[in-house]
């Protein structure tokens, strides 16, 4: 019996001693484990960077074409002074990769990258004690600034050495500052003098954007594209290799969910603080906006076949999403762009400027139309047509025609009312027909409105003097014309004819509205694209974005209540918004159950009805 115990207590006490054994053990490889040695890393920049940093007055960088090779920097002041955001004395956040070929880890350093001058810093990482020192090696990466949304950045690199490189969702254009992606190659330390030497060099591209146009009333810029085949705005950068490997990301706007195929293939990005036109003459007018920057990268063995292409969009522009190539030409997404002189070879560190004219007169014109008053059929379908110069120019009215299809269920069929704006005075009828006969009748001023009135309410608008030009056409159910309103009715402002036809992109269409788009893209089982891009932007205020003429689809019109709600308050001003704007009712050109007939070619009309 006792020796039984004897062996019991013995068995106890041993194992004891070995687990104390191991414990100290353990402890002592965790306590090694924890030691860390600290290296300090001395950067400079790369030649490249450092060009940026050092250039001088080039006012004159915007006013002609640059070569490719051409390299500016990221901030400009009004003076043209080209300056960089390193500042002697901050701190711009740092990430580290760090490895000795077996083992790896990746930190943010915890005090940043230190600037001591213009091109030159330091920063110091930390390392535990039993990684191989001899085979130590480090890369290194900046982060966001504080404060700075513009640019491009990382929010730290992966254990396996990977980091997502990616732009703000929304640029601030009226910012001068800016986080510039850097990074360091993996980079051998000395493991005596705990010491290394890097070179920061700058990831990616930049993309300059500036504008004016002759928008006589201001309009916001909701978002910028750019259609590149090499270019992205976000994408992965592998710094675990000797060769540092970049794989860009999805476009932005690259699908069509509905269908799965690939459409507008871009990328695209918000922006705050840009807008074109305006009555003054000032930046964004006649003269060019601050410019500002948009990080981008070319992927790396591709070579590009097509020339890049900056375009401006409006907001509802830009949330209708991606259109089909087949109906682009229908589309106001990419009126306002510019394109590169030839196809480029983007490289690392370069920028590339895009001045953009947003220009009616160089496109389709400058005049808008927008119905402000219709009544019933019952009620002698009366109208009232407006139209604006949205230019900050005179426009003459010689070649403009007022166009309006006859509903194609109701006699006369076929038929397409066609009224010559030439002379204002020829669409009149009766007597004091003219409402301000002091004003011209052939050309429309900056920013001014016409009224093209049904008869109901001439006199009152006349006596409120909110139009440039009021014109008593008499139109109604009677005496039908182009003036003639009603839901059933769109109406197209052409110029130098009357093709109407949406499918032809030579049609002589600068505006329109009331018209329904579908278009089918794959024969009979095709699907049809229904665009409605959006209430406000076809109210037609200077309250919303882009006040230009759409010579594609406006798939819904807007007009205002009927003349015993609306008072007549608003004719003639354009600018004046407010919640007693209604959309169509019930609006189908073509109607709903044969789509087919929603698209005319020009051979339909067989009667053409012209006024005067």
């Amino acid at each position: 019996m006792n020796y039984i115990v004897k062996t019991l207590i013995y068995a106890t006490i041993t194992l004891g001693l070995v687990a104390c054994s191991q414990e100290d053990i353990n402890s002592t490889e965790q306590q090694k484990a924890k030691e860390e040695i600290t290296f300090t890393v001395d950067v400079t920049l790369d030649k490249n960077v450092e060009d940026m940093v050092n250039a001088k007055q080039m006012t004159n960088v915007w006013d002609a074409e640059q070569p490719a090779a051409t390299r500016t920097p990221i901030t400009y002041d009004k003076q043209g002074s080209l300056t960089y955001n390193w500042r002697v004395g901050s701190t711009i956040p740092l990430f580290v990769y760090i490895t000795d070929g077996t083992r790896q880890i990746s930190r943010k350093v915890a005090k940043g990258l230190q600037i001591i001058s213009a091109n030159k810093g330091y920063f110091t990482f930390s390392v535990p004690s039993d990684f191989d020192l001899s085979k130590l090696q480090v890369a290194s990466a900046t982060g966001k600034e504080d404060g700075v949304e513009n640019g491009a950045w990382t929010q730290g690199i992966g254990a396996n050495g990977v980091m997502r490189v990616f732009g703000p969702k929304v640029i601030d254009a009226s910012s001068y500052d800016y986080n510039i992606p850097l990074y360091s190659k993996l980079t051998k330390v000395d493991p005596a003098t705990k010491h290394a030497k890097v070179q920061f060099l700058m990831l990616g591209s930049w993309i300059g954007v500036r504008a004016k146009s002759d928008m006589y009333y201001k309009s916001n810029v909701y978002s910028i594209a750019l259609k590149s085949d090499v270019l992205h705005m976000d994408g992965t950068f592998d710094l675990s290799q000797a060769s540092p490997v970049w794989k860009p990301s999805s476009y932005r706007i690259n699908i069509d969910r509905r269908q799965g195929k690939v459409l507008d293939e871009c990328d695209t990005i918000r922006v705050n603080n840009f807008a074109i036109g305006g009555e003054a003459d000032g930046a964004g007018t006649t003269k060019y906006t601050k410019p500002f920057y948009i990080w981008v990268k070319a992927t790396p063995g591709v070579t590009s076949t097509k020339k890049a292409r900056v375009i401006l969009r409006s907001e509802a522009d830009s949330k209708t999403g991606a259109v089909a190539p087949q109906i682009d030409f229908l589309s106001m997404r990419n009126r306002f762009y510019r394109e590169a002189k030839a196809i480029v070879d983007f490289k690392d560190g370069d920028t590339y400027n895009f001045s953009i004219n947003a220009s009616l007169k160089e496109t389709r014109g400058a005049l808008m139309i927008t119905e402000y008053y219709h009544s019933s059929a019952e009620n002698g379908e009366n109208s009232w047509i407006e139209i604006t110069n949205a230019s900050r120019e005179t426009v003459s009215l010689k070649g403009y025609y007022l166009v309006s299809p006859n509903p194609w269920n109701v006699p006369p069929y076929g038929a397409l009312y066609v009224a010559n704006l030439t002379d204002l005075k020829a669409l009149s009828r009766g007597s004091s027909s003219v409402g301000m006969p002091g004003n011209s009748t052939t050309s429309i001023p900056a920013g001014k409105s016409i009224c093209l009135a049904a008869g109901t309410g001439y006199a009152e608008v006349v006596a409120k003097n909110k139009a440039y030009q009021v014109i008593n056409t008499g139109s109604g159910v009677s005496t039908p014309s182009a003036v003639t309103g009603g839901v059933r009715y769109s109406k197209y402002i052409c110029k130098d004819g009357w093709n109407i036809d949406l499918k032809d992109p030579n049609n002589n269409i600068v505006d329109n509205f009331g018209v329904e788009v579908g278009y089918l893209l794959n024969g009979s089982n095709g699907f049809y694209y229904n665009y409605y891009l959006g209430e406000r932007d076809f109210i037609r205020s200077k309250e919303t974005p882009f006040n230009a003429p759409y010579n594609g689809f406006n798939p819904k019109g807007w007009y205002y209540m009927p003349i015993e709600t609306s008072g007549l308050n608003f004719l003639g001003t354009f600018n004046d918004y407010d919640s007693r704007f209604i959309p169509f009712v019930n609006y189908k050109d073509g109607g709903s159950g044969n789509r087919p007939e929603r698209y005319r070619n020009m051979s339909y009309y067989t009667n053409i009805i012209h006024l005067p």
